[in-house]
């Protein structure tokens, strides 16, 4: 039997503080879900699909109805979208995407019930496009994405080659591509005018602890958060100051009422009377919020939440941002300046060894390195092209500060091997950093592992650290009563972006260059006469590319792809191989998608000699 453990917090909601609003705008998403299925059943229509605005759903379509409707509070929204239009063009996408499905499931010669969904959609920050995306799964697994780097569709199976080839010689690359860049952007930007005080809003936690005793004399404890918005929330378990590793943890789920909840239990004796409290810290609280557990009464919970009432709002929301949709400049998209990202990969070890220093650091300017530090030289050195710059850091300065910080990331270790009690050689790597796109502020993240799992990460919007094991709960209870909370979020936010701004000034146009490939072509006869075609694209940047094999013009389904690595002078290099008889003599061509080149790049195979194309690229591209 349950104890209801009844919490009344709105005197403490009363008196907190109001919570300052960020600064920043966003960031906000549009994205739309779509899922087909090849048999149908009653109450499961051949297709559906459902928009959301940041993760709130806000309408949904399905074949059978072939209605287009708004859901929750959007439905008191006038103006925002004619709905009739919408079904219409639901119903044309819902038709070309059940072609696709069917076409599949040919490729694969599937038969029976089988699925595939889709999700796209583009984010706004500061009313900047900050990035976009375009997946495709069959049967629960990842199928075929976009890149709008390139642009091309990337196959992620095998049979998705023949999906691949039949889209881009449709023409969907510029649609898709557009759609993701300039389509999607406006349209959220106008759906904003009418949602976003709803996707703004800060709805405080309830709480409710229940407890209960159950086998061997344990006593489970469980603490409930509900009524929340937005969904970032961390929740964890104390004995009067210790902390106490949480038995079991609940995903942050979605409710009816576009509102999120969550827990987190913990099991403890039953003759323990505590004192327990459940710690929660949202971004709607302006301290984070200490519940006790009460053995001895059962009292009712009352938390505070904020309801949004459309009929009071809705009609005042466009006016609200018509006004400032006016004056903020219009982002060009041709213009588009980025993305950029300046990160660092942190890595320490418990032992250290002759040529394995206790300390690492290596930093990031998109995805090329341009200094590295170890503890045993105890210098920081530019690399690459970085070494020929001067004036972009003072390395002297840059040295002592990751001395600094190196010293403080081996206790950070030693800490985590006593909470864990272990001994022996141990590791602990973080990585953190921020993007750019416009010379605006997109994202950013900082993250650590032990032993190469996941350990504790950070999240900007509640602000805390989010631990993502048992035992780093103590780390960060540590660390945020030292006050890193507020220091990890102002380096993020603030000072991470100005260093990758100074830092641009002197790196733009390396990072911004377009090597297009050279590629070669070589053979070989291996077991029961089966021949290797191998093409590889080298010396190529940026990273994204896309390589597959054709003989005449039908896809050969690639036998083995490798991984896009990157090479000693900054570019990246990848191949493909594909296995055929050793008689067949083709026509086969390798065919190769890169941002750098005006027209996919299209080079043949000969059985008679070994094809070297060097420069192949640029000669096609003049």
């Amino acid at each position: 039997m349950s104890t209801i453990v009844p919490v009344l917090l709105s005197l403490l909601l009363l008196l907190s503080p109001a919570v300052s609003q960020e600064t920043q705008d966003g960031p906000y998403s549009l994205t739309f879900h779509s899922i087909g299925v090849s048999t149908l059943a009653e109450g499961l229509p051949g297709f559906q699909a459902t928009g959301f605005l940041n993760d709130q759903p806000f309408f949904h379509y399905d074949i059978e109805s072939g209605k287009a409707e708004p859901l929750g509070p959007w439905r008191q929204v006038e103006g925002m979208e004619d709905w009739e239009e919408v079904s219409k063009r639901q119903k044309a996408r819902g038709d070309f995407f059940l072609k696709n499905l069917k076409d599949i499931m040919d490729y694969k010669k599937d038969r029976g019930n089988h699925t595939m969904q889709e999700k796209f959609g583009c984010k706004l920050r500061n009313n900047t496009y900050c990035g976009a995306f375009w997946t495709v799964a069959y049967d629960g697994q990842d199928y075929i994405k976009f890149n709008t780097e390139i642009p091309a569709w990337i196959p992620l199976q095998k049979a998705a080659l023949n999906t691949k080839v039949k889209w881009e010689t449709e023409g969907s690359v510029q649609r898709a591509k557009a759609s993701l860049k300039e389509e999607c952007p406006q349209m959220l930007r106008r759906y904003l005018q009418y949602s976003r005080i709803y996707l703004d809003r800060q709805d405080p936690p309830s709480v409710s602890i229940t407890s209960y005793v159950g086998p061997r004399n344990k006593r489970t404890l469980r603490c409930l958060a509900y009524n929340f918005y937005p969904q970032p929330i961390s929740l964890y378990w104390t004995r009067a100051s210790n902390v106490v590793e949480n038995e079991l943890w609940g995903d942050v789920a979605l409710s009816e009422n576009g509102t999120y909840q969550s827990w987190v239990s913990v099991k403890i004796p039953s003759r323990d009377t505590g004192p327990y409290f459940c710690h929660v810290q949202h971004s709607s609280l302006a301290q984070p919020l200490t519940v006790p557990w009460n053995e001895r009464q059962e009292l009712q919970d009352l938390g505070k939440s904020s309801t949004f009432l459309p009929g009071t709002t809705s009609t005042m929301v466009p006016v609200l941002f018509s006004l400032l949709l006016l004056l903020s400049p219009a982002v060009s998209q041709e213009t588009q300046d980025g993305p950029y990202s300046l990160s660092y990969l942190y890595t320490g070890v418990s032992r250290p060894a002759k040529g394995l220093p206790g300390f690492q650091a290596t930093g990031f300017l998109n995805d090329q390195p341009f200094f590295h530090y170890d503890s045993e030289s105890g210098k920081a050195e530019p690399l690459g092209p970085w070494k020929q710059v001067e004036g972009m850091e003072d390395w002297e300065k840059e040295s002592k500060l990751q001395k600094a910080r190196g010293d403080f990331f081996l206790k950070n270790l030693k800490d985590i091997m006593d909470y864990k009690k272990d001994r022996g050689n141990h590791t602990f790597q973080g990585r953190f950093g921020c993007e750019l796109r416009n010379n605006t502020y997109c994202e950013a993240f900082w993250r650590y592992a032990y032993d190469r799992r996941d350990y504790i990460k950070f999240n900007t919007e509640i602000p805390a650290w989010i631990p993502l094991q048992k035992a780093a709960l103590n780390t960060k209870v540590k660390w945020e009563t030292e006050g890193s909370v507020q220091a990890a979020k102002n380096y993020l936010e603030d000072e991470c972006p100005q260093i990758l701004q100074k830092y641009l000034q002197y790196s733009k146009n390396y990072l911004d260059r377009q090597d297009p490939p050279s590629v070669s072509i070589t053979s070989y006869v291996g077991p029961r006469n089966k021949r290797t075609l191998r093409c590889l694209a080298y010396n190529f940047y940026p990273q994204p590319i896309s390589l597959y094999w054709t003989r005449a013009s039908n896809v050969v389904e690639n036998e083995l792809w490798g991984d896009v690595a990157l090479s000693e002078n900054g570019t990246y290099q990848s191949w493909v191989s594909v296995k055929i008889p050793s008689r067949d003599s083709g026509p086969y061509f390798c065919h190769v998608q890169h941002s750098s080149l005006a027209q996919p790049l299209t080079v043949p195979w000969n059985e008679r000699q070994e094809v070297r194309v060097e420069d192949a690229a640029e000669s096609q591209n003049q």
